[in-house]
């Protein structure tokens, strides 16, 4: 290495940025889309909990008869979505239906 791209080297590692200091996935994966993680070895720090966790969503499971699920799975195939967002949209516009400014109706309350 000659004597300029030693002190070229140098320039650059002065001019690099820091690791930016965010919660956001999106700008974190934007930063290191575009460097090396063994430039910045000297700014990592080993953490001992999940820095980024998924906020657990309550499940629903439920079983269909085979017609139905038959039903479900060509409905699906013919709009061209998977069956589980076909039924979380179904389940969506009824609950929409079936609430008032996010009250639930005396019927679903009383479980008529």
């Amino acid at each position: 290495m000659t004597h300029f791209q030693a002190a070229g080297a140098v320039e650059a590692a002065m001019k690099r940025r820091h690791i930016p200091k965010t919660d956001s996935i999106t700008k974190l994966a934007d930063f290191w889309q575009g460097h090396d993680l063994t430039d910045y070895e000297d700014e990592l720090e080993e953490v001992a909990e999940p820095v980024f966790e998924q906020r657990a969503t309550p499940n629903v499971t439920l079983r269909l008869g085979s017609r139905q699920a038959v039903a479900v799975q060509r409905i699906a195939r013919a709009h061209g979505i998977a069956c589980a967002q076909l039924v979380r949209t179904w389940i969506a516009e009824r609950i929409r239906r079936e609430t008032k400014g996010g009250q639930a109706r005396q019927e679903v309350r009383r479980g008529a």
